[in-house]
């Protein structure tokens, strides 16, 4: 069901709920693999609901540039793979033989959340990308980005660790 108050987007899935300690939304994902229903879309802010300026603001960034987003993450988790195979636990799956090309981590990967940080000086989103992911079954993956660049891979919990934002040297500012 969409969200008839959220303008007709890919990110307005389902209407975004507040639980604990974010608001939530599912988001489709266009071009990831992912869940049934699609991923989480978690916005860390007190108060309502992400208002619809900041929905349509955030669904227009994902329909213009989400397969630039793509493209970095799988590239960046590709040079991850060369650099520093040990994370990847290569000595328990051969992955080395199956991963030739960034678009082959496709098939390793499977998008489950993105968390909403904020939006950089230059406007850009601030965006957590978690992943499950068949390198590491307990914690998975993360990307933290700033618009299409990639700025901190990990594990599972990066895109929730504010000293990662910290660390790459981005100030978050308030979503529109």
């Amino acid at each position: 069901m969409t969200d008839p108050s959220c303008p007709e987007t890919p990110l307005c899935v389902t209407p975004f709920v507040r639980n604990r300690y974010f608001h939530e939304a599912r988001w489709d994902a266009p071009g990831w693999p992912c869940s049934e229903g699609g991923a989480l879309v978690r916005i860390e802010v007190d108060g309502p609901a992400p208002s619809a300026q900041t929905r349509a603001w955030l669904s227009a960034w994902l329909d213009e540039h989400g397969d630039a987003l793509r493209r970095a993450v799988l590239e960046r988790f590709f040079e991850d793979l060369k650099s520093n195979p040990g994370w990847f636990d290569l000595e328990d799956r051969d992955l080395s033989v199956d991963i030739e090309r960034p678009d082959d981590l496709l098939a390793e990967l499977r998008l489950t959340e993105l968390v909403v940080q904020g939006r950089s000086a230059e406007g850009e989103p601030i965006l957590g990308l978690g992943f499950m992911c068949s390198w590491d079954d307990e914690h998975g993956a993360g990307m933290l980005t700033c618009g299409v660049r990639c700025c901190h891979s990990g594990a599972g919990d990066v895109p929730h660790l504010r000293w990662v934002l910290e660390e790459c040297g981005l100030e978050v500012r308030a979503l529109p």
